[in-house]
């Protein structure tokens, strides 16, 4: 019934703008539900177990038989996946319909997914692993061998149920995100450096951006000084990312980390080659407008009267800063530390040119000293989108772990961003009780 009123009072109002703001609203929500959405159907078709068909039919007069994993298909013809007895990616074929004789689902079919991304379809009725894989060795191709152990899943694939299907799918998603490329597809290593690349990145540039903030609104004023500070951190803002790669690059990487090496007299290049401390003071370059500009913003929404009262009170003003002005804005700190992420966490252009890398051999961080390696290049999912959707061998399962990679790189924004919006919450409440 609240609810009822409070409509109706804004329908007397005609509040065109808010209307307007609530459409524009209700709209964005429902483009991400759009993303959300396409990014899962497509991502599923990685993960989920494909039926296996067996296919008759003739080429060149002969009658042929394959046992294969309908990929794509028309009116015309129909692109199908056999068994990869050698390496991933080898067993599509095209088959026109013209020349098709018959298409069935046996019952009995079996397939295996190896940790390198491999599936392999032969028909038998065993109950046990052991006894699948003896009855495959029967049907297998001479010089083929392969580990019983290094299997993902072994399945009867045409009798899945529902449950069955989405365990299985559930499974190999899990494996995606836990594992390395050298394991198929795996992405976990991607992650890491993704992950630390942003918290490594926040740390930089937060300290300088309040700094930053803090000169400009609280002792620069409006001197000139100041207002050219300001037009260059709008046109910063306004800056194409590859820039600030190429700038890295020349500072960063050549300059500094070329430097190092030469001071350091390393034989190999280890600062000069690129690596997470320059991607990440690059990507804070990148962010430091936005922390600017939403922490000045915010210093200018805490009221003079706290200012005044704690100088009455014989604090000085570094003191008033720290104790009082900086605790207020503590939510609107927050929030430009959420927009840095959020326009941090996508970029790729830049770290390909500072220290992304396609394949890298270790994690930014682990178990040996120092722990977290500023110097290592690393893996990014922004990066891995780009190389699973345009540079994989195998493109109908390359392209939709690209989505997968895609969806991941979303949810690791999100949960960032998430976890900021909550910490900015709990001290909004406490800064309307210091205010009241």
């Amino acid at each position: 019934m609240g609810l009822v009123l409070r409509l109706r009072r804004v329908t007397r109002r005609r509040d065109h703008g808010l209307w307007l703001a609530a459409g524009a609203v209700g709209l964005s929500l429902l483009a991400l539900l759009v993303i959300v959405c396409v990014l899962l159907r497509q991502a599923a078709l990685a993960f989920l177990p494909a039926p296996v068909a067996e296919l008759r039919w003739h080429s060149n007069g002969i009658e042929q038989v394959l046992l294969a994993a309908v990929v794509e298909q028309d009116a015309r013809e129909l692109i199908v996946r056999a068994s990869e007895w050698q390496r991933r990616g080898t067993g599509y074929q095209r088959i026109r319909r013209g020349d098709l004789v018959s298409l069935t689902w046996p019952a009995d079919v079996m397939t295996w997914r190896l940790r390198d991304g491999r599936e392999l379809h032969w028909r038998s009725a065993a109950t046990s692993v052991h006894e699948a894989y003896a009855a495959l060795l029967t049907q297998a191709p001479a010089g083929f061998s392969a580990d019983p152990a290094g299997q993902v899943d072994i399945v009867a694939v045409n009798q899945l149920s529902t449950a069955g299907v989405v365990r299985i799918a559930l499974q190999r998603a899990w494996l995606f995100v836990c594992s390395g490329p050298q394991a198929g597809a795996g992405v976990f290593p991607a992650l890491v450096g993704t992950v630390v690349l942003v918290l490594l990145m926040s740390v930089l540039v937060m300290p300088l951006g309040v700094l930053l903030a803090l000169w400009l609104h609280e002792y620069a004023g409006g001197r000139r000084s100041a207002r050219i500070l300001r037009a260059a951190m709008a046109n910063l803002a306004g800056v194409p990312a590859v820039i600030y790669g190429l700038f890295g690059l020349v500072l960063f990487v050549d300059g500094i980390g070329g430097g190092l090496d030469a001071l350091l007299a390393h034989k190999t290049p280890q600062w000069g080659g690129g690596g997470l401390l320059w991607s990440a003071l690059t990507l804070a370059l990148l962010t430091l407008p936005v922390v600017v500009v939403a922490t000045e913003e915010g210093l200018g929404r805490v009221p003079d009267g706290l200012r005044q009262a704690a100088l009455a009170l014989g604090a000085t003003r570094a003191e008033t800063l720290w104790h009082v002005v900086l605790p207020v804005a503590r939510p609107a700190l927050l929030t430009a530390l959420i927009l840095a992420i959020a326009r941090a966490a996508g970029e790729v252009a830049p770290l390909m040119l500072v220290g992304a890398v396609k394949y890298a051999p270790a994690l930014p961080v682990d178990a040996e000293f120092p722990y977290l390696h500023l110097s290592r290049q690393f893996m990014h999912l922004g990066q891995s989108v780009y190389d699973l959707a345009l540079t994989g061998s195998d493109a109908p399962r390359d392209t939709a772990q690209a989505y997968a990679a895609a969806l991941l790189l979303l949810v690791v924004v999100v949960g960032l961003n998430a976890a900021a919006i909550s910490v900015r919450n709990r001290l909004r409440e406490r800064t309307r009780e210091l205010s009241t």
